[in-house]
């Protein structure tokens, strides 16, 4: 299993992965000119009502000028590789409901807006992130886990291995 290069891949896959998504890091996907390697940051796949969800989700800081950041967002996604990736690896040739998110480590409000704007992708800010993704999956999961809980009490806690979204619970609580 290939690992994450950052805290902030790491939390997206944490995150898809309480959604109910298949998770990988780092998904070879195709070569460059250069020869280089195409590859996608974080990808999730889950199927639901006969459809193949795949979300594929790009993280990094945003510091070019407004046009080269709207160049490398839209780049990010512009290539069907990664959607042929997973129908392959999946066997699911219909019905495939691809998904974009690029989140955003470091930029300012105003271009991410424009890129949203010119792109018209899901670009957010990490805090956006956090706060209407991230937050939200942790409560919804925290309410209706998919196991009967052991304990009496009424203290839920996250699985181990997302320790990533135990620290922002964790956070959020205190």
């Amino acid at each position: 299993m290939p690992f994450v290069k950052t805290w902030s891949e790491e939390l997206v896959a944490e995150w898809l992965r309480l959604e109910g998504y298949f998770v990988e890091e780092s998904v070879p996907f195709g070569v460059t000119l250069a020869g280089g390697r195409l590859e996608a940051d974080v990808v999730g796949v889950k199927i639901e009502n006969n459809a193949l969800r795949v979300k594929h989700v790009e993280v990094g800081n945003l510091t070019g000028s407004t046009k080269e950041d709207i160049q490398k967002v839209q780049n990010k996604f512009s290539r069907s590789g990664i959607i042929e990736y997973c129908k392959e690896k999946l066997k699911f040739s219909e019905n495939v409901k691809p998904e974009y998110m690029y989140v955003v480590t470091y930029s300012s409000k105003k271009k991410v807006q424009a890129i949203r704007e010119a792109t018209n992708l899901n670009v957010k800010r990490m805090e956006e992130f956090i706060r209407e993704d991230v937050f939200p999956a942790i409560d919804k999961w925290k309410s209706d886990p998919p196991y009967k809980l052991k304990s009496r009490g009424k203290i839920v806690t996250l699985p181990d291995g997302l320790w990533m979204l135990q620290l922002l619970d964790y956070l959020q609580r205190k």
